[in-house]
C-alpha cells in the first residue's frame, strides 16, 4: 500500500514535467520566427502561464483526464472537425486557445468611454476641401533685372521711414555734440540708407572677420564697391544709428511686446509678401534659425542644429519655390504675438510705416 502510495504523487509530478515540457517547445515552436517586442512579452507570458493555471484549476488526476479535458477544450474553441489529429498538436491548440483567452480577459479591462466625443470617430468618411480658386504668381509686372525684385520690398516708402527715424533717433541721442567734425553727425538721406541695406546684403554674401576689412586697400580681400559708395566711417555712424521705430512710443509696464521695435518693419514686409505674389495650393509650415550670439532675452539654444544659437524663426512658404508668404519670430513661451493687423492708410510717421 505504500510503494502504490509513493507511487501515485511520483506519477503525477513525471506527467506534470511532461506536460511543461510540451507546453515550453510548443510556445518555442510558435514564437522562434518571430521579433521578441515589449508588446509580444505579454502574449508569450499568457501562453505559457494561462494553460497551467487551467489545468490546476481542474485538479486532474490522471494522465486520460487530463488529455481528454485538453482535446474537449481544443474542439470547443477552436471549433476543430479533424478526429485524426495527434495529441501534441491538439495539446498545442488547446493551449493557443486558453492564451487567447486570457489575452481577451486582459484587454477587456481597458474601460470603453460611453461617449462618442470622447473617443475615437469610427467614421471613415474624407474630410471635404474646397477646390483652390487662387492664380498662382506675380499681381505686379515681372521686373527686368535683379534691382526690381529688391525694390518690390525695399520700396521707396519704406526707405524714407527708415531715414526719418533714423535722423529722429540720432537728434534725441545728441549726435551733433561731438567736438570734432568726424564724430559728428549729418542727416542721411534715402540715398545713403539705400546704399547701407545694400552693403549689408552684400557683407552676408562675402563675410570677413572684422569689420574695417571691407574698407582696407592694398589686401587682396578688398572689394571696391564698399569705398566707393560709402566711407568706413560713415557706414558706422549709419549702424550706431540706424532706427525703425520710435522710442518714444514704447508703452512702460509689463507685458511689452519684445519685437516693438521692428514691429513695423515686420507688417509691411508681411504685407508686401501677401500683395505682390499668390503661392499654389502646396504650402509647407516650418520653422528656421537665423544665426545670432548677440545678447537677445528670446534667443534660442539648440544642440542638434548647425547654428546653435539664433532668433527661431515659424514660416509658411510655398513648397516648390521656397517663397516665404508668412512669418512669426518666436519670442518666449507665451510672448509672440500672432501678426493679424492689416494696414490702414490712416499710418502716419510716428505710428508706422505709411501704407501702399
Amino acid at each position: 500500500m505504500d510503494s502504490d502510495h509513493e507511487q501515485g504523487p511520483s506519477r503525477k509530478k513525471i506527467a506534470k514535467e511532461s506536460r511543461d515540457k510540451e507546453k515550453l517547445s510548443s510556445v518555442q515552436e510558435k514564437y522562434k520566427r518571430e521579433r521578441l517586442t515589449p508588446t509580444l512579452f505579454q502574449a508569450v507570458f499568457d501562453d505559457l502561464s494561462g494553460s497551467s493555471s487551467e489545468e490546476t484549476d481542474i485538479g486532474t488526476d490522471t494522465d486520460e483526464s487530463s488529455e481528454h479535458l485538453e482535446t474537449e477544450t481544443a474542439d470547443e474553441d477552436l471549433g476543430s472537425d479533424e478526429s485524426e489529429e495527434s495529441e501534441v498538436e491538439t495539446a498545442t491548440r488547446a493551449r493557443r486557445g486558453t492564451g487567447a483567452r486570457a489575452r481577451a480577459r486582459h484587454t477587456t479591462r481597458t474601460p470603453v468611454p460611453t461617449d462618442s466625443d470622447e473617443g475615437w470617430c469610427s467614421d471613415n468618411t474624407a474630410p471635404f476641401v474646397d477646390n483652390f480658386t487662387g492664380t498662382p504668381g506675380l499681381t505686379v509686372p515681372v521686373p527686368t533685372t535683379v534691382l526690381g525684385f529688391i525694390q518690390l520690398f525695399l520700396t521707396q516708402k519704406l526707405l524714407k521711414y527708415i531715414a526719418y527715424e533714423t535722423n529722429l533717433y540720432a537728434s534725441r541721442s545728441r549726435a551733433r555734440t561731438g567736438q570734432k567734425t568726424k564724430n559728428r553727425w549729418e542727416p542721411v538721406t534715402v540715398k545713403e540708407i539705400a546704399r547701407y541695406l545694400g552693403l549689408t546684403i552684400l557683407m552676408g554674401i562675402c563675410p570677413l572677420q572684422r569689420l574695417r576689412m571691407y574698407w582696407q586697400t592694398g589686401r587682396f580681400w578688398y572689394l571696391l564697391c564698399f569705398n566707393t559708395f560709402m566711407t568706413g566711417k560713415r557706414f558706422e555712424m549709419s549702424a550706431r544709428y540706424f532706427h525703425v521705430y520710435n522710442n518714444k512710443s514704447i508703452p512702460q509696464g509689463q507685458g511689452v511686446d519684445k519685437l516693438i521695435k521692428v514691429r513695423s518693419l515686420m507688417q509691411y514686409l508681411l504685407n508686401r509678401f501677401k500683395t505682390i505674389y499668390i503661392p499654389n495650393k502646396n504650402l509647407s509650415l516650418n520653422e528656421g534659425t537665423m544665426p545670432w550670439r548677440g545678447r537677445l532675452s528670446f534667443k534660442t539654444y539648440n544642440p542638434n542644429k548647425p547654428d546653435k544659437y539664433g532668433i527661431k524663426l515659424c514660416m509658411l512658404a510655398e513648397a516648390n519655390s521656397s517663397y516665404i508668404y508668412d512669418f512669426e519670430i518666436y519670442s518666449g513661451v507665451g510672448k509672440t504675438i500672432m501678426i493679424s493687423i492689416i494696414f490702414s492708410p490712416k499710418l502716419s510717421y510716428n505710428d508706422g510705416i505709411q501704407a501702399d
